[in-house]
């Protein structure tokens, strides 16, 4: 029973794995079904945590609260949305302070459901910004719009002088893992290839990390067009990254196909 469980191993852990799903079920029909009985798991551990920082708390604790509140926000925990929306919108329009710990639970979720405004703003804060560990955050934030439109403005701002070189593959990565700019990723990763192999071509771990993307894909479509594209696309130091996400996918394909009907039965019930 998790629901009662208090170690932020074991929840970390247990968030990885329920997105994991959620990533292979986004295009299923029962989204929806999935996300309510991911947020029954993480509904009652949001009051336990609470939005307050108590003195003298471990940091394991603010760890646990920002996960929490973090993947219930994501699974559609109302007050927890509204009260990010909230923080969020004071950020932006006052300046009132968020607790750090806080942040990236607060952004990440407010950013799926604001709009363009906002998306202008944390562009003008991320370019102004001088913390690296707060750019990472409002990154991240960029990438989880909702709207295709603003993830594919986030991608070109992933590209641009505005952004250090080592920190455009974790926002293209970013948009990558956002089941809406899962396709609109690729297809600009494909694009902008040319620029890609100047910029990371030349050795080191970088090419890889930004191909292992792409074992978000579920779909045989997807595992075709990745082989493809890999087949007339020189990828250096990254031929076996190519292979792993191939292997990955194909595992995903195997196992939406195996078990797609029993967890739609199992969740109907």
């Amino acid at each position: 029973e998790y629901k009662n469980e208090e170690s932020y191993t074991v929840w970390a852990e247990l968030a990885l794995n329920l997105r994991k799903v959620l990533n292979l079920v986004a295009d299923t029909g029962f989204e929806g079904e999935y996300k309510a009985f991911a947020l029954g798991i993480f509904e009652k551990a949001v009051k336990r945590v609470g939005w307050v920082v108590k003195k003298g708390e471990e940091q394991n604790q603010a760890l646990l609260r920002s996960l929490i509140l973090g993947n219930a926000g994501d699974y559609g925990h109302l007050e927890t949305v509204e009260k990010a929306k909230k923080l969020f919108t004071d950020f932006l329009e006052n300046d009132k302070p968020i607790s750090a710990d806080l942040r990236g639970a607060v952004y990440g979720i407010a950013s799926e459901h604001v709009g363009e405004k906002e998306h202008a703003e944390l562009v003008k804060r991320y370019k102004k910004e001088c913390l690296h560990e707060e750019q990472g955050r409002l990154g991240r934030a960029l990438a989880g719009f909702a709207d295709k439109n603003l993830l594919a403005k986030t991608l070109e701002f992933a590209l641009s002088k505005d952004v250090r070189s080592q920190d455009t593959l974790g926002l293209v990565a970013g948009v990558w893992s956002n089941p809406t700019g899962r396709e609109l990723a690729w297809e600009f990763v494909k694009k902008n290839w040319p620029v890609f192999l100047e910029r990371y071509g030349s050795g080191g771990y970088s090419l890889s990390r930004l191909v292992k993307a792409g074992s978000v894909f579920h779909t045989r479509e997807a595992y075709n067009d990745f082989k493809k594209f890999f087949k007339t696309h020189n990828a250096p130091g990254a031929s076996r990254a190519v292979d792993q996400v191939l292997e990955k996918i194909d595992g995903n394909v195997r196992w939406l196909t195996r078990d797609v009907k029993e967890i739609e039965k199992w969740l109907s019930n």
